[in-house]
């Protein structure tokens, strides 16, 4: 009888722990479970309202942000990081190196959506100006790109007029490739006498073995000065530079202070460039400017040299793009969409920075760190989860403020 009534109280005080236990593991079997039931549906993470999908993130990579943001800054990441992804292989999303920057575009893909799904009001003005500005300067770049599949044609009788037209384009001045040994009139004893080195280079020693003895501070260790044109150096050095035949040696050659011995390596005369090696040159210019004068042509644009020519053209270039309805591209559009959705999401998420700001403005909280508080606030609110649980790289410390 005492027997039972004991079993009865350790069954009474066992059995909501065992039920405990049993709900527990129940709920870890389900939520497992769902988990990877998510996964195999390419979901990567989920959050209040909505999820991130494979999907999501090579739309993302797709169209990823242009300019620098806010909200990227916060999340440590900057527009070039999205082009070290590589698209073209299967396993992309598996790449260790991928891991750390995979996770804060997962994050930045749930911030855009949390962010610009409920928005009601109109368009942000200074955003709705930034994104007609953008999509005007898509719409003229294939505007150019239709321009530039015209290529005239031209004929050697061309080029030979215009190299003849034009002397001055194709006129070499002459410069010398020297090196050289500089001695300073005041010797210390440990160095060199000019009649000692006048003496050793007469007799024929190697120019490159006495280069140790040179007290230049402006010639690299094999004593090279670098190309010289005419006027770029003094007198004297020039006059004996000029007069030297590749590879002979002068000097000693006196400036002000200084005594040089000079060596010639190589040299350019002046004159007129032969016009077989100029050829490629005035054709690349002559293509040029028949384009560009084709271009004004079907843009009816009279007059190319007045002082507004630049506006005139980028207007007449917007208006000729609407007229071959480029801005009804839908590839354009895509990538108008993302720009605005990036921008619209950066001015709201600043909102919030500015209103932390002013909520502790008595302490001295940087904008980098309340940007960064108000990220991590606002993936704690989304409750925000990995569903794929990616590996952080482990050098990558600074990936431990978004663990969520």
């Amino acid at each position: 009888m005492i027997k039972s009534k004991r079993f009865r109280i350790i069954l009474a005080f066992a059995a909501p722990i065992l039920i405990v236990l049993a709900a527990s593991a129940y709920f870890r079997y389900n939520r497992t479970a769902y988990m990877n039931q998510l996964a195999n549906q390419g979901i990567l993470a989920i959050y209040k309202g909505g999820d991130v999908s494979e999907t999501d993130i090579r739309r993302y990579i797709q169209h990823p942000p242009e300019t620098d943001s806010h909200i990227l800054r916060a999340l440590e990441l900057t527009p070039e990081d999205v082009e070290g992804l590589d698209r073209e292989q299967a396993d992309w999303l598996e790449q260790e190196l991928a891991q750390a920057l995979l996770k804060r575009i997962i994050q930045h893909v749930a911030l855009l959506e949390a962010l610009t799904s409920n928005q009601s009001d109109p368009p942000i003005e200074s955003v709705s100006h930034e994104v007609n500005e953008y999509k005007e300067d898509l719409i003229k770049q294939m505007m150019e790109s239709e321009l530039d599949r015209i290529t005239p044609s031209i004929t050697r009788q061309e080029m030979l007029t215009y190299y003849v037209q034009n002397p001055q384009e194709f006129y070499e001045a002459g410069d010398r490739l020297a090196r050289h040994i500089m001695l300073r009139e005041q010797s210390s004893e440990e160095e060199i006498s000019l009649a000692t080195m006048t003496q050793r280079l007469e007799t024929g020693e190697d120019f490159q073995a006495l280069l140790q003895y040179s007290e230049s501070e402006t010639a690299n260790a094999d004593g090279f000065i670098g190309w010289i044109e005419k006027g770029s150096v003094a007198p004297p050095f020039e006059r004996a530079l000029w007069a030297l035949d590749i590879h002979e040696v002068t000097g000693p050659i006196q400036v002000g202070d200084t005594w040089h011995y000079i060596q010639l390596i190589d040299k350019h005369e002046q004159g007129l460039i032969p016009f077989e090696q100029c050829q490629q040159q005035i054709q690349v210019r002559l293509i040029e400017e028949k384009s560009q004068q084709h271009r004004f042509k079907l843009l009816g644009i009279d007059n190319p040299d007045a002082q507004n020519i630049d506006e005139r053209y980028a207007e007449a270039l917007l208006k000729a793009a609407y007229e071959k309805e480029f801005d009804k591209d839908l590839e354009l559009i895509e990538k108008v969409k993302a720009f605005e959705r990036y921008k619209t999401a950066d001015a709201l998420f600043n909102e919030q920075v500015q209103k932390r700001l002013k909520r502790y403005r008595n302490e001295d909280e940087s904008t980098w760190y309340s940007e960064n508080e108000t990220v991590k606030n606002m993936l704690k609110q989304l409750r925000f989860q990995m569903v794929v649980e990616l590996t952080p790289i482990q050098s990558v410390e600074d990936d431990e403020p978004f663990n969520n």
